[in-house]
């Protein structure tokens, strides 16, 4: 049985807020840690457009492993209190309506950057010494 972890998290005092939530995701995995066939349920059935959606948003998921060294390095380094959704293996990623099953149209990596959301990229900091790369998506919540 495979595991795949979806942390999440929040950052204190980050761009002037209070609190930020924060979903982490590896960035620039290649190859998926097993073939997508295994991973995502019905995969070989899929239209091309939601294989492809589904191979990023599977390689942005964490292995256990990546996940406790993750959410030991932000603990212990940083402070940081570090959740997780857990998906076992064959995920059915998609939803109705075509939505992946991680709550989103479309993998964190491939949201766009505005004046509310955005990347922390946190494996671009000076400490990082985890040997895979993560960022984090955030949005700013609008003052009302």
């Amino acid at each position: 049985m495979r595991k795949f972890y979806s942390p999440y998290g929040s950052l204190r005092l980050f761009e002037g807020h209070q609190s930020v939530a924060l979903h982490y995701f590896v960035v620039d995995r290649k190859e998926p840690v097993a073939p997508y066939n295994e991973i995502v349920l019905g995969y070989d059935h899929l239209p091309e457009e939601q294989k492809a959606l589904s191979e990023v948003a599977i390689r942005e998921l964490f292995t256990e492993g990546e996940f406790i060294a993750f959410r030991n390095y932000m603990e212990q380094g940083h402070g940081e209190d570090i959740r997780t959704g857990m998906l076992i293996a064959p995920v059915n990623i998609l939803k109705p309506g075509n939505e992946l099953g991680l709550g989103l149209t479309r993998p964190f990596s491939q949201h766009e950057e505005s004046g509310a959301s955005g990347f922390f990229r946190l494996s671009e900091q000076i400490d990082w010494k985890l040997p895979f790369r993560v960022w984090g998506f955030y949005t700013i919540p609008q003052s009302r």
